[in-house]
């Protein structure tokens, strides 16, 4: 520990801790990571929490966290809550798993829109032996690896919680869930324009569902911009999110006019799982 100077107590129990040192440096943390689980409805929330730690051994245990959490708001309404102590191993194992399973996606995605003549044919080449999507697989591996290395360049790399867990993994994270829920009402939107102009289905499938999925994923992406310094901090990165989503979306929005003017067959055949003859 290092050598801090007590805090000064305020009237009413407050103590105001130092800013000098960081609170690393002022309190004995157990665990880097712990889970709390508040009572939330009829259910659990259970939200990873850092600044956390037991307060001598008569069963009282703190934790920060803001009142704009619903963690916090859970234990106002319901005055109780779990500590759960994940393994590093658990975290590391975890974390392997979710980036494996985007990257086959990806790779999937790439091999896909390959075989539909969007992107170069040889990515939709498979392997002789394993049969899996070999090329698109070292294709996604090299431009995860430029996103990483750049995002590295820019931000430094003398901090790996910083930069690491709470810069690439945490505002790559932010970034592609508004991008799927972008995505997510597009979709919605194209399936009531599909039936409108081919008819079929009741009402409440072809206008009501998509409409009001449209809507609530239009919602959630006014949600996740709006509260932006909550879930992804303050720094350029994050504040640019918005920005890249847009930038992403009209890129995407031009290769498509693109595909259709260009290259007509190929634009047809996008989202045809199965091209017939093969």
């Amino acid at each position: 520990m290092a050598d801090v100077q007590a805090p000064a107590r305020e009237p009413g129990g407050v103590v105001e801790l130092p800013l000098g040192p960081t609170l690393w440096e002022s309190v004995f943390t157990v665990a880097p990571l712990v889970l709390v689980g508040t009572k939330e409805a009829d259910g659990w929330d259970f939200a990873p929490k850092h600044m956390a730690m037991p307060l001598g051994w008569a069963g009282f245990y703190c934790f920060a966290c803001t009142p704009e959490h619903a963690t916090y708001r859970n234990v106002q309404a319901h005055p109780q809550f779990t500590i759960s102590f994940p393994q590093p191993d658990q975290i590391l194992t975890s974390s392997f798993a979710c980036g494996m399973a985007f990257h086959n996606t990806a790779s999937r995605y790439m091999y896909s829109l390959a075989r539909e003549g969007v992107l170069p044919e040889s990515l939709a080449e498979t392997h002789d032996h394993h049969k899996s999507p070999h090329k698109a697989s070292v294709v996604q591996s090299v431009l995860a690896a430029v996103w990483v290395l750049l995002f590295a360049f820019f931000n430094g790399f003398n901090d790996p919680n910083a930069q690491a867990y709470l810069g690439v993994y945490t505002l790559f994270a932010v970034l592609g869930t508004g991008l799927l829920l972008v995505l997510q009402a597009i979709v919605s939107l194209a399936i009531f324009n599909w039936f409108r102009k081919n008819g079929g289905g009741n009402v409440f499938s072809t206008v009501i569902a998509p409409l009001f999925s449209l809507v609530v994923q239009l919602w959630l992406v006014y949600l996740l911009v709006a509260n932006l310094s909550t879930f992804a901090g303050t720094s350029s990165f994050a504040n640019a999110i918005p920005w890249l989503m847009l930038a992403i979306l009209v890129v995407g929005l031009l290769w498509g006019f693109y595909l259709k003017s260009a290259k007509p067959e190929a634009y047809k055949h996008i989202g045809h799982m199965v091209h017939e003859g093969e």
